[in-house]
């Protein structure tokens, strides 16, 4: 079952389908009206026990997402998606499941800190163009456990310097670099 009809099901059974508003309810979750939905569920390619794997798309697929957001890869492979043949069955494996890719990270930046280490740096120059090649629009940079930017006022400073650097390049790829971090709003903009 997926999480569409679950959610017919659910809606039925706490009464929100009467007989007289059960063909409304069916007509606007019907497969056929998917396409015109207004919202899309995705997830994490790691949140589903496939990350940075070429699987996940199919993972996805059974359990009815709409998309997933990749993993540029890991020390361990190298970043893997920066290869060009990767990125080609990434985006045959989106084509051939219909799971879109709606998002790439950097999930090894809390491993390997962008602040500190000049590989991370590299990465993430990278990254643009691997978006791009992807279709996807954002990248996330993730700022935990070893990346972490709390109380730390020149890993911050040094990742302002870097993202500064990084950021005509993402603009005029029209991609948005995203930080996912501890720090709140009012630190963020300090």
């Amino acid at each position: 079952m997926n999480r569409r009809t679950a959610l017919r099901q659910t809606l039925g059974f706490i009464g929100l389908s009467t007989t007289a508003s059960l063909p409304v309810l069916n007509a606007k979750f019907s497969s056929q009206n998917l396409n015109n939905q207004r919202f899309r569920v995705g997830a994490c390619d790691w949140s589903i026990g496939q990350s940075s794997k070429i699987e996940a798309f199919d993972v996805a697929k059974t359990i009815g997402l709409d998309g997933i957001q990749v993993n540029l890869g890991s020390e361990k492979n190298d970043m893997h998606l920066r290869r060009k043949d990767l990125q080609k069955a990434w985006r045959e494996a989106a084509k051939r499941t219909g799971v879109q890719i709606g998002g790439l990270a950097l999930g090894e930046l809390n491993n390997i800190p962008y602040k500190s280490d000049l590989r991370a740096e590299q990465w993430v120059q990278d990254s643009v163009g691997v978006a791009k090649a992807l279709g996807a629009k954002n990248i996330l940079l993730a700022f935990f456990n070893k990346g972490d930017l709390k109380n730390d006022p020149q890993g911050t400073k040094v990742v302002i310097e870097r993202l500064k650097a990084v950021a005509p390049k993402a603009e005029k790829a029209g991609i948005v670099l995203a930080i996912e971090s501890w720090l709140s709003a009012e630190e963020h903009m300090a």
